[in-house]
């Protein structure tokens, strides 16, 4: 499991690596008070490239197990919301 937000030097290309690396991974999106899981290659986490908005300016938290995502979250007392357009396995 990986971590990345604006606090990290690094960062922005660090997360960039790892989801072009893992299209299949799943990614916790921390927006609005609201953890969403997507899928890596999820258009909802591609839309900024355009604009060059800062990928990490929500911090995201990345792994290819699913299990472990979900024992993280359930530690941290927040439910995952599955991102319907890319829905991701529940």
């Amino acid at each position: 499991m990986k971590h990345f937000d604006r606090t990290l030097e690094n960062a922005e290309s660090e997360y960039a690596i790892w989801r072009d690396s893992n299209p299949r991974g799943l990614v916790v999106n921390e927006k609005l008070g609201e953890w969403m899981l997507h899928f890596a290659s999820c258009s909802h986490l591609q839309q900024f490239k355009a604009f060059d908005a800062k990928l990490v300016e929500s911090p995201k938290t990345c792994s290819d197990n699913l299990a472990e995502l979900q024992e993280w979250a359930d530690r941290k007392g927040e439910v995952l919301l599955r991102c319907r357009s890319c829905a991701p396995p529940p």
